[in-house]
């Protein structure tokens, strides 16, 4: 049974499973994230944890949800390949998170706390679009190799991880995903959400519902 001390492991499993699904994070990102899930406030605090396990006091020795780690649900995979396909069709070497809301309006997990929240995908869809089309610079002709995922696309994908660890939910939904973007709302793709009617509070709310 794994707990604290295989610490590193996990982190490196967790980059390995993250990669597979074209969502690469650094080494000491892994290391902060699952310092994250035992409770632990960060890396240099469990790290010395392990090493000194007499001393101080113990994170939970078990990392929550460790016998079933954590995996993407088939139409979350699909959303986040689609967000990757829609930077490539726009000849942008970086896939945003204006990139991946624009997918989410397919996803159906989302889909539902859209319409629950105010919102009409296939409404939002357009100005998404035209939110994305501007997300990144354009490379007609010239991009060599896939778009790379930005820094804040990996942190709300990581967000959405966390939750579903927290909260002990199995698989990671696109439902995840869309709430951890929500936790940013001065960013852009939110922003143009809330120009659609997004109410953040009835999107909490119903995904409360549906949690219990």
């Amino acid at each position: 049974m794994r707990d604290y001390r295989d610490a590193k492991s996990m982190a490196h499993m967790l980059r390995e499973a993250l990669a597979a699904k074209d969502c690469k994070i650094g080494v000491g990102e892994s290391l902060e994230l699952i310092a994250h899930l035992f409770g632990v406030a960060d890396w240099n605090t469990l790290s010395a944890m392990i090493k000194n396990p007499d001393h101080g006091p113990r994170p939970s020795s078990r990392m929550p949800g460790s016998d079933n780690p954590p995996f993407f649900s088939r139409d979350l995979e699909a959303t986040l390949h689609r967000a990757l396909q829609a930077a490539m069709e726009r000849w942008q070497s970086e896939s945003t998170v204006e990139h991946v809301l624009l997918c989410l309006t397919e996803d159906p997990d989302a889909i539902a706390i859209m319409k629950a929240s105010g919102v009409d995908p296939v409404s939002a869809r357009e100005r998404l679009a035209r939110s994305a089309d501007a997300a990144a610079p354009r490379h007609p002709g010239t991009m060599v190799g896939d778009p790379r995922p930005t820094d804040a696309f990996q942190h709300a994908v990581q967000r959405a991880i966390l939750d579903a660890q927290a909260s002990g939910e199995r698989p990671i939904t696109g439902a995840h995903l869309l709430l951890a973007i929500l936790s940013e709302p001065d960013s852009p793709a939110v922003r143009n959400l809330r120009l659609e009617g997004l109410d953040v509070a009835a999107a909490r709310k119903f995904a409360r519902r549906h949690r219990s």
